[in-house]
């Protein structure tokens, strides 16, 4: 049968890991046509996002909280909207501005609140002896 043979029971074909890693999206399907007596596979490696983007989730406990409130008012006052250039372009700049002081603000307050959640629970350990 010789190499005639061997092209008419290709059905697959490999590809070395790397290659693999390097795509997130990855498709195979067999084609139609072709110049050789079988049909054509195909593979198709689309690099994604290495993070893909989430929305902003905003706590409405926040509000409640005089240390966010002064941050928010203390950052409107530094960066009034419309200031130094096109008023939405701006404002939608001082945005996004407000909203990584926001999540970094979150994420220090979790920190403080955890820390502070363990050390009454040391206190009340200590008590309990």
């Amino acid at each position: 049968m010789g190499e005639s043979g061997l092209a008419r029971r290709l059905d697959q074909f490999l590809v070395r890991e790397e290659v693999m890693d390097m795509g997130h999206n990855i498709r195979k399907w067999v084609g139609t046509g072709g110049l050789l007596d079988h049909l054509p596979i195909y593979m198709e490696i689309g690099r994604g996002r290495d993070k893909p983007k989430g929305p902003f989730k905003f706590s409405s406990i926040w509000l409640k909280d005089a240390s966010y409130i002064s941050m928010v008012t203390e950052f409107w006052k530094s960066n009034p909207p419309g200031v130094g250039g096109i008023t939405s372009t701006g404002f939608i700049s001082s945005l996004k501005d407000l909203k990584k002081l926001s999540q970094n603000w979150a994420l220090h307050k979790r920190l403080q609140d955890d820390h502070s959640l363990e050390h009454i629970e040391n206190e009340l350990e200590v008590f309990e002896k």
